[in-house]
C-alpha cells in the first residue's frame, strides 16, 4: 500500500510477533502489494528499527517474546537517500550499544 504521506511506517505488525505460518502470511501479503514510492531514508528506518528492538528489551512485560532469532529487513524500490556509509555507521553503532543487537 502506498503511504499516506511521506515516511509513514508501513508495518504489517505493530510490534514483534511470532513467525507462525499465519504471520508469515500476512507478510508475504503485504510485501506483494507494495508500491513504489518516494525516497526511503536508510537512517530513518535504521533509528525506527532499532529503536523498536531496544524497546522490546526494555519493557515490563515479561512474559512477550521468548528473545530468540529476531531479523530487521529493510525493502526498498532502490531510491535511497543519504549515503551508505552513514548507515553503516548507524548499524555498527547500535550494534556496539546491545549483545542483543549482535546476535
Amino acid at each position: 500500500p502506498r503511504a499516506e504521506k511521506p515516511g509513514a511506517n508501513l508495518t504489517c505488525f505493530r510490534s514483534f510477533v511470532q513467525a507462525t505460518q499465519r504471520n508469515k502470511k500476512r507478510l508475504f501479503d503485504q510485501i506483494m502489494n507494495l508500491e513504489a514510492y518516494g525516497i526511503v531514508n536508510f537512517n530513518d528506518v535504521i533509528e525506527f528499527a532499532y529503536n523498536q528492538f531496544e524497546m522490546f528489551q526494555n519493557q515490563s512485560v515479561s512474559n512477550q517474546g521468548a528473545m530468540c532469532n529476531s531479523i530487521i529487513m529493510i525493502l526498498s524500490d532502490g531510491d535511497v537517500s543519504g549515503d551508505v556509509e552513514s548507515a553503516t555507521k548507524l548499524i555498527r553503532r547500535w550494534r556496539s550499544k546491545s549483545h542483543y543487537l549482535d546476535m
